[in-house]
């Protein structure tokens, strides 16, 4: 049996890493990859644990708090008492960075459960039922649990040659989760005072992204949802989901409400940061204040709190906060600037009882120009909301109706010609030939391998973006005349 003292560990590391958080708040993001048990001593384990507990429920990480949130729990005693917890301080100054030292914690945690698995190997060899079979399947287990621990690090630039050239930087167009709307890997606000609609909106893009259905109009890429509630009863999500006709059977939504036992984690808790790196899913907010201890109007503190929310959107997660709006004319968000400077995407919500509409005017699109979407809600006949007014989705559909008119005027075109005859970008064009292959046209191959297209049909609405009728198209399509006298 080996004994605890003997497996690897790094006690100095882990007293480092505890006295510059104590000394330094901040640098609490750079310690949230570690788990208690990455501590092999039971004093610190424990001290990190209740760490944890203070940054969870949004306290600040420091000694006194700490002090008593040990002392609640009654284990002050067992880490050798108050002096010790002073103790780690000692001697360590104010670190700009101690991801060295969390990597050296996380290897030494997969060499002990190396040295824990060899001799649970051992023990299992030598039982009666124990086969080739049994130690391949324990080994392929063991690999996984290691290649997981090891992944947030295995992959951290270390050297000046690591770091990306411009060249070798991922290349694609732009992945959207709802097309045109919002790019995966991105933070999105929605703004708006008290009624207008900004929950409903967020349940109805919850149940689209969630179902892979259609949000605005526009076409969505299927994703799990994790919607995030410090604001509302459990009641009203309840009715509100019904009304929406968001199924109780819909796996792919989860609800994490402050009516449970346990409150929703607030942004930066490392649980999140591991649920956008391996489900990536989108993450709703509601509301965003109920998930940070900053005051909103300090850019400083506001600074960091995007920035753990941007470390979501780096791992995969699509962000999506609910934010207020404060009645003042010409005001689009509440607090400092340093949260529109944070988001990707950011829409000013604002109601129009009299008309029974509701617009969304983006005031900031890092992704493209901004645009004011108006619909009307459509609640009671469990329609979600119907577009009424949308700009980029009229032009996505000129742009449909010119390629097809290509393709009617030149069977056999192109690809190459398809974009001179539309006189529009290639990553347009070849979106929309995409979208179409099947249903207004069909391909076959001609001369050297080249994709020909051929019309199927002179049908209109192939888009997947359906607020508009095909008259109101062709009318608005009597002036785009980007290729007329062509076809």
């Amino acid at each position: 049996m080996i004994r605890e003292a003997e497996l690897p560990a790094s006690p100095e590391a882990e007293r480092t890493i505890l006295g510059a958080i104590l000394l330094n708040e901040s640098l609490w993001p750079q310690a949230a990859l570690l788990k208690p048990e990455d501590f092999s001593l039971n004093a610190n384990r424990r001290i990190y644990g209740r760490m944890c507990d203070l940054q969870k429920s949004g306290r600040p990480v420091e000694m006194i708090l700490l002090a008593e949130e040990l002392e609640r729990h009654r284990e002050t005693g067992a880490i050798g008492g108050r002096a010790y917890l002073s103790s780690l301080i000692d001697g360590v100054p104010e670190r700009p960075s101690i991801e060295h030292y969390v990597s050296i914690l996380k290897n030494k945690t997969a060499l002990r459960e190396a040295a824990k698995f060899a001799e649970s190997l051992s023990l299992h060899v030598g039982k009666s039922d124990a086969s080739p079979e049994t130690v391949r399947e324990q080994i392929a287990t063991f690999q996984e649990k290691l290649d997981s621990g090891l992944q947030q690090t295995s992959n951290r630039i270390r050297s000046w040659e690591q770091i990306p050239t411009l060249d070798s930087l991922p290349v694609g167009d732009v992945d959207w989760v709802v097309e045109g709307m919002i790019p995966a890997g991105s933070v999105v606000l929605w703004a708006g005072e008290s009624g207008s609609y900004k929950t409903w909106l967020s349940l109805w893009l919850a149940k689209a992204v969630s179902e892979g259905g259609d949000f605005l109009g526009r076409k969505t890429v299927q994703r799990e949802v994790l919607y995030l509630d410090r604001e509302n009863p459990l009641q009203l999500i309840r009715d509100r989901c019904s009304l929406l006709g968001i199924q109780s059977s819909n796996k792919a939504f989860r609800v994490w409400g402050g009516w449970e036992s346990e409150q929703p984690p607030m942004i930066g808790d490392r649980r999140l940061l591991e649920f956008a790196r391996t489900i990536k899913p989108i993450i709703v907010v509601d509301s965003f204040i109920r998930f940070h201890a900053a005051d909103e109007n300090s850019a400083t503190e506001m600074g960091r709190v995007m920035g753990e929310v941007r470390a979501l959107a780096n791992a995969g997660a699509v962000v999506s906060l609910q934010h207020h709006k404060p009645k003042a004319e010409g005001a689009l968000f509440r607090g400092s600037s340093d949260i529109k400077a944070g988001v990707d995407v950011a829409f000013a919500i604002s109601c129009d009882k009299g008309e029974k509409s509701v617009t969304l005017q983006c005031f900031k699109n890092r992704f493209g120009e901004e645009t004011a979407i108006t619909v009307k809600p459509k609640l009671d006949e469990g329609a979600g909301f119907e577009v009424t007014s949308d700009p980029l989705i009229l032009r996505q559909r000129e742009a449909e109706l010119v390629v097809l008119r290509v393709i009617q005027g030149r069977p056999g075109i192109s690809q190459t010609d398809v974009v001179k005859w539309a006189n529009l970008p290639l990553h347009k064009v070849r979106s929309i030939l995409e979208k179409g292959d099947g249903t207004q046209w069909r391909t076959e191959r001609g001369p050297r391998n080249r994709l020909e297209y051929y019309p199927l049909a002179a049908d209109l609405s192939f888009s997947t973006f359906q607020p508009y009728s095909t008259e109101k198209l062709k009318s608005s399509n009597e002036e785009f005349s980007v290729i007329e006298g062509e076809v």
